[in-house]
């Protein structure tokens, strides 16, 4: 006991900025948490009040389309694996409501077998909740590791901070969307870039970086356009660091960079759910070939910008206000300086 007591102290002296910086972001993201969580008194209520949110009923819906009979609604839109994530989540309180009665004969309609489905679902979103508070927590200190590897704690707090307290984040750290899940992963993975930037793309390496990739892309599909440039920037990393220090460094110019590639087509064919239901797969790229499906959300001339270099400025150019909007002018400020004063030219790259 005294040997644990300890180990105990010392990792936290260790790493007592990371342990203060991941509750501060609770104290920061846990008020409301419960906000505008479903109500579920009929069948128009069973969802809350965060927009596109697949935490709750959403992901028994999947499951039943999934396991039991496939609806003509089926709402495909998005990969499976932040719906196997919920479920893992959920099973011990279904377990218990199955247990004690509060669940009986489900089935797809409402109140779909839980004997009290105003509080069982609202349980159940909030859980959902749950989950994307502590991945937001993850971000913020991923957003800490990855400056402190590149430069010190010092940014590794200001970094920490910056993200943190951005808009989107603090909204989304407490709602059932994706945002902040696929958020988590690319965060993890930008660790990995961080530690390749300074150190080197080793097989271990080239093996978290593939997974990251993919558990993002598997999460929501557009993580994978930021994922292509990234990936090509380890891959250019690896090869100038072979080049420049072939003495110091050894290894093939292709070894690591295939790690990558198949670590993450295994991962993705595994969380994206194609093992467990090829079908579902492929109604889901049909999904994202066809826009149809999704022009009630959204403006047309939004889906319609020129594919042309008039059409790419304007979208380089909503992207940059956006993100102004969202962390800031005085952050954006600060990031944009740093980009200019980095020399080492070392994260820039990753950027």
């Amino acid at each position: 006991m005294t040997w644990l007591l300890e180990n105990s102290v010392t990792v936290v002296r260790r790493h007592r900025l990371a342990i203060g910086l991941a509750a501060l972001a609770l104290a920061v993201y846990l008020p409301a948490i419960w906000w505008g969580l479903p109500v579920a008194t009929s069948g128009e209520t069973i969802h809350g009040w965060d927009v596109d949110g697949v935490a709750g009923i959403a992901v028994l819906a999947e499951f039943h389309n999934l396991l039991s009979h496939a609806s003509a609604d089926w709402y495909v839109a998005y990969p499976l694996f932040h719906y196997f994530l919920l479920g893992i989540c959920y099973a011990p309180y279904l377990a218990v409501l199955w247990l004690s009665g509060g669940l009986k004969a489900p089935g797809a309609a409402y109140p779909f077998g839980f004997q009290n489905p105003v509080t069982s679902l609202a349980v159940m979103a909030g859980l959902g909740r749950a989950l994307t508070l502590c991945m937001a927590v993850g971000i913020v200190l991923a957003a800490y590791r990855a400056a402190s590897i590149v430069w010190n704690r010092r940014a590794g707090v200001a970094a920490a901070l910056i993200v943190m307290l951005n808009a989107p984040m603090v909204y989304r750290a407490r709602t059932g969307n994706l945002d902040v899940p696929v958020l988590f992963w690319t965060a993890l993975g930008v660790v990995v870039l961080a530690r390749i930037s300074v150190d080197g793309l080793s097989l271990r390496r080239a093996i978290w970086l593939g997974a990251f990739a993919a558990l993002a892309t598997a999460t929501k599909d557009q993580a994978y356009g930021g994922w292509l440039g990234a990936i090509a920037v380890a891959f250019f990393l690896h090869w100038r660091r072979l080049i420049a220090l072939p003495n110091e460094t050894g290894g093939s110019l292709w070894k690591a960079p295939a790690v990558i590639v198949l670590s993450g087509l295994a991962c993705y064919t595994l969380a994206a759910g194609i093992v467990v239901s090829p079908h579902r797969f492929l109604a889901h790229t049909r999904f994202l070939l066809s826009y149809k499906e999704a022009r009630f959300a959204f403006a047309e001339t939004d889906l319609q910008r020129g594919r042309d270099l008039i059409g790419f400025l304007r979208l380089a150019w909503d992207i940059a206000r956006i993100t102004i909007l969202a962390v800031g002018i005085p952050a954006a400020a600060m990031a944009m300086m740093g980009i200019w004063s980095e020399r080492k030219m070392r994260f820039v790259w990753l950027l």
